[in-house]
């Protein structure tokens, strides 16, 4: 399983998809398994204009396999 995020309006254009967490996950034929990830907001930053490691306000693009999820940050 792979998590990706994407930063929909940053002020610079970073990344457009970034792997963020990834774990293996076997199953059998008809297993079901829950997963739980947990993803700080300081792991959204990225280096701006200034050389600063930053997390700005904004909308960001949470990716889980083939879920899309929107979540909105604020600072």
């Amino acid at each position: 399983m792979q998590v990706y995020s994407s930063d929909l309006f940053a002020s610079i254009t970073p990344d457009i998809k970034r792997l963020r967490r990834f774990s293996k996950v076997y199953l059998k034929g008809g297993e079901e398994k829950n997963i739980k990830f947990t993803l700080p907001i300081n792991e959204l930053a990225f280096v701006n204009y200034n050389n600063e490691y930053v997390v700005e306000p904004g909308k960001f693009k949470i990716s889980i396999g083939g879920l899309i999820q929107e979540i909105i940050v604020k600072i």
